[in-house]
């Protein structure tokens, strides 16, 4: 475990909550690696918290599938194999492709501009990955939550963080992420298919199937590929062929 002790700002959310981000976007920033163990006492020192806090805090992250735990070993960072990875992926294409029809299907006006707003970029823009990650995140969530199928945002949400955090160790290092943030925000700003704009405008529209093949293009066009070429060709196939 890291020397390094840091401490956790008491602000307006529960300290649960809080640290439950600090982990998580400890573990996005690759502070702390695939396979690693997580143990309370030394998370607990580092940020100068309790026990009791951590505890809940890494059942929220194990929650969220980025975390599992082991009868010998406790809790550690997923390791999952290239295989195992693409299946999840898979798996979240097909889930996030149905919400998104779901959604277009569903949407009323006031969704689609609390939507359209979710997906302005900060205002300040994010220096690290895991900041970036927060706010695609929460994009995807208010797609869900216009879906209103709860068990599917529910299986969704114990996908969403493993793909990205395997997308980012697979394809790029810890010191080369700042250029992955620089790369989406130009793909926002620019209409590209790995950004939000098509996808959003095809929801707003009630367009369920172009909705539905907005989201696949979305996904595969994003920074994370956590597959093959030959996955991707039967992603495109499977899933947008005419």
């Amino acid at each position: 475990m890291r020397s390094k002790r840091n401490t956790v700002e008491i602000g307006r959310e529960p300290m649960v909550t809080q640290v439950t981000r600090v982990i998580r976007n400890a573990i996005m920033n690759g502070e702390y690696g695939l396979g690693e163990r997580l143990i309370e006492s030394a998370i607990a020192e580092r940020y100068r918290i309790s026990r009791h806090v951590v505890r809940e805090a890494l059942q929220a992250v194990e929650g969220e599938g980025l975390v599992v735990s082991d009868a010998f070993r406790g809790r550690s960072v997923i390791n999952p194999s290239p295989k195992e990875i693409e299946g999840l992926f898979l798996i979240r294409v097909s889930l996030e492709s149905t919400a998104a029809a779901l959604a277009a299907y569903k949407v009323t006006p006031e969704q689609g501009r609390r939507l359209m707003q979710e997906a302005r970029l900060l205002s300040e823009e994010p220096k690290e990955y895991s900041q970036l990650v927060e706010w695609d995140n929460a994009i995807h969530r208010t797609i869900w939550q216009i879906a209103d199928e709860p068990n599917l945002a529910n299986y969704l949400e114990k996908l969403i963080w493993p793909t990205l955090k395997a997308g980012v160790i697979l394809e790029v290092a810890p010191e080369d992420q700042k250029s992955l943030v620089e790369m989406q925000i130009k793909r926002e700003q620019a209409d590209d298919p790995g950004g939000h704009g098509r996808l959003l405008r095809t929801i707003c529209q009630q367009n369920s199937g172009a909705a539905r093949e907005a989201m696949v293009s979305h996904l595969i066009a994003s920074g994370n590929r956590p597959y093959s070429k030959e996955t991707s060709a039967a992603i495109t196939a499977a899933f947008l062929a005419k």
